[in-house]
């Protein structure tokens, strides 16, 4: 993936996956159901954790050299979710301790973006370190039913939880598929 391709993909996901949490009135007392799930759908998506993991992949893909991906990959999680937080805090979603708040998501960028941007590197001579990305959608679809069945309720945000969850499955197989047969 291209340097270029990156900052689009990064962009998309964190800008998306902010414009997600915005709703409607009409969202919040339940009367637009199907708007509610078609939101849901799209913050599931945007907001997958495997998605945001993809990112630093390619990352640290983009370089050759361990020290050089692990920094980029974990700058690139750190800029992600510091665009995400603005831009819901610019539009009046999050209050101004919103980066206080989460600010687990920054220490858990810290830990998993070196790692990630090393996984990214290793992958450019090493074409097997490219089937982590398909496992790690096959596992957390498995985890999004796994939270949906356990669920008492059948909510549209479950719905579009499962949905996803389906979806991230068949793609995760698909993908490990073909990383599987391009080794033979």
């Amino acid at each position: 993936m291209r340097t270029r391709s990156l900052i689009l993909l990064c962009t998309f996901t964190s800008v998306g996956y902010a414009l997600a949490h915005l709703s409607t009135e009409d969202m919040r007392e339940g009367h637009a159901e199907s708007l509610m799930f078609i939101s849901s759908v799209v913050g599931n998506v945007l907001g997958a954790g495997i998605l945001w993991a993809a990112c630093a992949f390619f990352a640290g893909k983009l370089y050759a050299r361990s020290a050089p991906a692990a920094i980029c990959s974990t700058m690139t999680l750190l800029t992600m979710l510091a665009v995400h937080y603005s831009l819901l805090f610019a539009l009046g979603v999050y209050q101004g301790y919103v980066f206080f708040n989460n600010w687990l998501w920054f220490v858990a960028a810290c830990l998993a973006g070196p790692l990630l941007g090393l996984v990214g590197s290793w992958s450019r001579n090493q074409p097997r370190w490219n089937m982590i990305l398909p496992i790690g959608m096959i596992l957390e679809a498995l985890l999004y039913q796994l939270v949906n069945l356990a669920s008492p309720l059948l909510r549209q945000t479950h719905k579009a939880e499962l949905l996803v969850g389906f979806v991230m499955l068949a793609a995760g197989i698909t993908l490990l598929t073909i990383q599987v047969r391009r080794r033979r």
